[in-house]
């Protein structure tokens, strides 16, 4: 933790991160949340994955701030990172996803990819669910596959209500 924190080497921080997310311990949730300032975005990568593999619900849903943070992060890699990996399903993460989804442009299939992935399981608000229909006709299959997953897993959660 030390190391990951202070170590004037990033590429030590760096390492120190990756160890610390083998190990997965709830308690270095403040790490990843304090390593998300860090200028180097390799080391906000590593972050964002060491908080999206925590296992406890409970400990995520305090890092939701940190997620939203690492969602809206300028750098592509800390963002698709951070897209690829929550799990968890909070209101406060929802609308900064369709808001990714909405401005991506139809050529940059990793955000897309990564923001439908990220919104499989939430209930789609009308706006986000016509965004996503329109994706079913998307020039790349993957794409249409994953709008395919969204829509009927938002059905099956309307179903249930």
């Amino acid at each position: 933790t030390k190391a990951a924190l202070e170590d004037v080497n990033d590429n030590v921080r760096w390492y120190a991160l990756q160890a610390l997310r083998s190990i997965n311990d709830p308690s270095s949730a403040d790490t990843y949340a304090r390593c998300l300032d860090s200028g180097d975005w390799l080391i906000r990568e590593e972050a964002i994955k060491g908080i999206c593999a925590l296992d406890e619900a409970a400990i995520k849903k305090t890092l939701v701030p940190s997620i939203i943070k690492a969602i809206n992060d300028p750098n592509a890699a800390v963002m698709l990172a951070a897209l690829r990996g929550v799990k968890i399903k909070d209101d406060r993460i929802y609308p900064v996803i369709t808001e990714k989804l909405r401005t991506a442009t139809e050529y940059n299939y990793s955000l897309i990819e990564a923001s439908l992935a990220a919104l499989n399981g939430y209930r789609l608000d009308p706006k986000t669910k016509e965004k996503v229909i329109n994706l079913l006709v998307h020039n790349n299959q993957q794409i249409r596959i994953l709008a395919l997953r969204v829509l009927k897993k938002d059905r099956i959660l309307l179903k249930s209500q």
